[in-house]
Protein backbone atom coordinates (compact mmCIF):
# COMPACT_ATOMS: atom_id res chain seq x y z
CA UNK A 1 0.00 0.00 0.00
CA UNK A 2 2.95 2.51 1.04
CA UNK A 3 4.35 1.44 -2.50
CA UNK A 4 0.88 2.38 -3.98
CA UNK A 5 0.73 6.38 -2.58
CA UNK A 6 4.21 6.58 -2.98
CA UNK A 7 3.87 6.30 -6.57
CA UNK A 8 1.08 8.45 -6.72
CA UNK A 9 2.75 11.01 -5.08
CA UNK A 10 5.19 11.14 -7.69
CA UNK A 11 2.72 10.68 -10.61
CA UNK A 12 1.56 14.00 -9.05
CA UNK A 13 4.61 15.82 -8.88
CA UNK A 14 6.14 14.83 -11.84
CA UNK A 15 2.91 15.97 -13.75
CA UNK A 16 2.75 19.43 -11.53
CA UNK A 17 6.21 20.32 -11.87
CA UNK A 18 6.61 19.97 -15.62
CA UNK A 19 3.71 23.19 -15.73
CA UNK A 20 6.36 25.38 -14.19
CA UNK A 21 8.19 28.21 -15.62
CA UNK A 22 9.88 27.92 -19.36
CA UNK A 23 11.58 31.38 -18.94
CA UNK A 24 14.03 31.29 -22.23
CA UNK A 25 12.30 28.89 -24.11
CA UNK A 26 10.29 29.14 -27.61
CA UNK A 27 6.89 28.30 -27.80
CA UNK A 28 7.34 25.58 -29.92
CA UNK A 29 9.94 24.35 -27.25
CA UNK A 30 7.30 24.78 -24.72
CA UNK A 31 4.80 23.26 -27.26
CA UNK A 32 7.21 20.14 -27.95
CA UNK A 33 7.81 19.44 -24.35
CA UNK A 34 4.30 19.21 -23.61
CA UNK A 35 2.62 17.65 -26.57
CA UNK A 36 0.08 15.46 -24.94
CA UNK A 37 -1.49 18.80 -23.67
CA UNK A 38 -4.37 20.73 -25.21
CA UNK A 39 -2.67 24.79 -25.61
CA UNK A 40 -4.81 27.49 -26.08
CA UNK A 41 -3.08 30.66 -27.23
CA UNK A 42 -3.80 34.51 -27.51
CA UNK A 43 -2.62 37.82 -27.57
CA UNK A 44 -2.67 40.53 -24.42
CA UNK A 45 -3.73 44.16 -24.27
CA UNK A 46 0.10 44.85 -25.15
CA UNK A 47 0.41 42.35 -28.32
CA UNK A 48 2.16 39.75 -26.68
CA UNK A 49 1.16 36.44 -27.74
CA UNK A 50 0.62 33.87 -24.58
CA UNK A 51 -0.33 30.11 -25.20
CA UNK A 52 -1.46 27.85 -21.94
CA UNK A 53 -2.25 24.73 -20.77
CA UNK A 54 -4.05 22.78 -18.08
CA UNK A 55 -2.36 20.61 -15.35
CA UNK A 56 -3.69 18.92 -12.29
CA UNK A 57 -3.89 21.73 -9.94
CA UNK A 58 -3.48 24.84 -12.10
CA UNK A 59 -3.80 26.69 -15.55
CA UNK A 60 0.00 28.21 -16.53
CA UNK A 61 0.29 30.78 -19.01
CA UNK A 62 3.40 31.48 -20.81
CA UNK A 63 3.80 34.98 -22.97
CA UNK A 64 6.32 35.75 -25.51
CA UNK A 65 7.20 38.83 -27.68
CA UNK A 66 9.79 40.07 -30.10
CA UNK A 67 11.92 42.07 -27.54
CA UNK A 68 12.19 38.40 -26.22
CA UNK A 69 13.23 36.87 -29.46
CA UNK A 70 10.14 35.36 -29.36
CA UNK A 71 11.49 33.34 -26.06
CA UNK A 72 9.06 32.86 -22.85
CA UNK A 73 9.53 35.99 -21.23
CA UNK A 74 6.77 35.58 -18.04
CA UNK A 75 5.32 32.56 -16.98
CA UNK A 76 1.90 32.79 -14.72
CA UNK A 77 0.83 29.70 -12.64
CA UNK A 78 -3.09 30.40 -11.67
CA UNK A 79 -4.04 27.90 -8.97
CA UNK A 80 -7.29 26.25 -9.15
CA UNK A 81 -8.44 26.08 -6.21
CA UNK A 82 -7.09 27.27 -2.28
CA UNK A 83 -6.00 23.76 -1.65
CA UNK A 84 -3.39 23.74 -5.05
CA UNK A 85 -2.28 27.68 -3.66
CA UNK A 86 -1.43 26.47 -0.27
CA UNK A 87 0.49 23.27 -2.22
CA UNK A 88 2.19 25.77 -4.13
CA UNK A 89 3.17 27.95 -1.12
CA UNK A 90 4.35 24.83 0.40
CA UNK A 91 6.78 23.83 -2.62
CA UNK A 92 7.92 27.21 -3.16
CA UNK A 93 9.13 27.79 0.43
CA UNK A 94 10.62 24.12 0.62
CA UNK A 95 12.64 24.81 -3.10
CA UNK A 96 13.32 28.87 -3.37
CA UNK A 97 14.89 31.83 -1.40
CA UNK A 98 12.12 32.97 0.42
CA UNK A 99 11.89 36.76 0.30
CA UNK A 100 8.52 37.77 1.84
CA UNK A 101 5.39 36.18 2.29
CA UNK A 102 4.48 36.48 -1.10
CA UNK A 103 7.51 36.43 -2.63
CA UNK A 104 10.47 33.98 -4.03
CA UNK A 105 14.03 33.80 -5.67
CA UNK A 106 15.46 30.73 -7.49
CA UNK A 107 18.93 31.07 -8.35
CA UNK A 108 19.35 29.30 -11.65
CA UNK A 109 22.14 29.06 -14.85
CA UNK A 110 20.45 31.32 -16.38
CA UNK A 111 20.05 33.85 -13.70
CA UNK A 112 17.64 34.86 -10.92
CA UNK A 113 14.02 34.10 -11.29
CA UNK A 114 11.62 35.75 -9.60
CA UNK A 115 8.51 34.61 -8.42
CA UNK A 116 5.43 36.67 -7.17
CA UNK A 117 1.95 35.61 -5.30
CA UNK A 118 -0.63 38.06 -6.25
CA UNK A 119 -3.76 38.82 -4.97
CA UNK A 120 -6.29 39.98 -8.05
CA UNK A 121 -8.33 42.89 -6.35
CA UNK A 122 -11.40 41.76 -8.31
CA UNK A 123 -10.53 38.40 -6.12
CA UNK A 124 -8.52 35.14 -6.92
CA UNK A 125 -4.81 34.78 -7.19
CA UNK A 126 -1.97 33.64 -9.12
CA UNK A 127 1.94 33.51 -9.92
CA UNK A 128 4.01 35.29 -11.83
Amino acid sequence: MKHIILILVLIFCINYTRGQARIGDTEWEIRDEFSEKTFKSGTDSDGDKWISMETSISTVRYYFNALHEWQCYLTMIIPDNQAALNYLVEKYNKEYVIISETSWKMYGNNGIMKINLIFAEEGGYYFL
